[in-house]
């Protein structure tokens, strides 16, 4: 399994989308999955966040964006490794890119 266990307790805020119904079908399967590999359920919101923070922590393109986005070299990177998470806590590392785009006061 390409996921690990999710555990993490960082706030949450809504997003609503739509997808097709067939993505609906193959996202409880792998909710099915998931719960077979770490018999736990998890909520369709975790899933989805954390096969989203996958993708983008393995997308070199995007990480090359966000150095050079970021002030500091090492910052607002995101790996899908360990060095993306510490134990079970998901580190998202976009903190400076909010940063980049919240207005001065």
């Amino acid at each position: 399994m390409k996921l690990r266990k999710v555990t993490s307790n960082d706030p949450v805020e809504r997003l609503s989308a739509s997808v097709r119904h067939s993505t609906i079908v193959t996202l409880e399967a792998y909710r099915a999955y998931y719960k077979s590999v770490y018999g736990d359920d998890i909520e369709r919101s975790q899933l989805v966040e954390e096969m989203l923070l996958n993708f983008m922590g393995t997308d070199k393109d995007f990480q090359k964006f966000l150095d050079k986005a970021s002030e500091k070299p090492t910052t607002g990177k995101l790996a899908a490794d360990a060095s993306h998470r510490k134990g079970n806590d998901t580190v998202t590392g976009f903190e400076e890119l909010e940063e980049l785009q919240t207005p001065n006061n």
